[in-house]
């Protein structure tokens, strides 16, 4: 699992790299998810030239997370000439100025977010004594979607071949199934490296 929250957090700090290497103008909230957004982009691409060469495992995600270290070292060092307290305190000064100007759009939010964290995590693999249960009309592209994240997380599909027809390549998006993949080879169950990710996009996209 520390992997995992190793991969996430250095993708969503090279995203941040690449948004202030864009010089794009934006609030600080929109900068921070144009990070998660285009970190986690690029960084599942990185990793995924890795596991071409490495298999997807423990030293490719290690090996991801260095180098998309090394890649934000310029911003790391930015930042660390800033005392701390400062920071937050500049930081926080905007955030609740930004809440204050937006009062209906935070509170929606979080609405939103509680509603649909508890939905998808009550209602979608839900682990019983029998197997895995999902109230949600998904029983049409889920079984896909699964497929295809246990092949890349048994190293099963370097050529890119469709888990379900014999023979062809993946025409569909495989990038989000790929960086679900990472989670599950980084230590996050199954079930969470599904929902979360998901969850969390669906509300960055939502706010940008």
């Amino acid at each position: 699992m520390i992997l995992a929250i190793g991969l996430l957090i250095s993708q969503v700090l090279f995203g941040y790299t690449l948004v202030s290497w864009a010089n794009i103008k934006a609030s600080q909230l929109e900068r921070f998810l144009y990070s998660i957004v285009s970190g986690i982009m690029v960084g599942s691409w990185v990793l995924f030239i890795l596991q071409m060469f490495l298999e997807l495992n423990a030293v490719s995600i290690f090996l991801s997370i260095i180098i998309l270290v090394i890649a934000s070292y310029k911003t790391i060092r930015k930042y660390s000439f800033i005392k701390l307290s400062q920071h937050r305190k500049i930081k926080l000064e905007i955030i609740k100025k930004q809440a204050k100007e937006n009062k209906f759009v935070v509170v929606f939010f979080i609405a939103l977010f509680v509603i649909l964290s508890f939905l998808n995590y009550t209602h979608n693999l839900e682990p019983k004594q029998d197997g895995l249960y999902s109230g949600r009309n998904n029983w049409g592209d889920l079984a896909g979607h699964l497929s295809m994240i246990m092949t890349f997380v048994e190293n099963a599909n370097k050529n890119l071949e469709h888990p379900l027809y014999a023979y062809r390549q993946i025409s569909y998006p495989f990038l989000f199934n790929f960086f679900t993949a990472s989670l599950v080879s980084g230590g996050l169950p199954i079930r969470e490296a599904l929902l979360l990710p998901g969850i969390v996009l669906a509300m960055t996209i939502f706010l940008l």
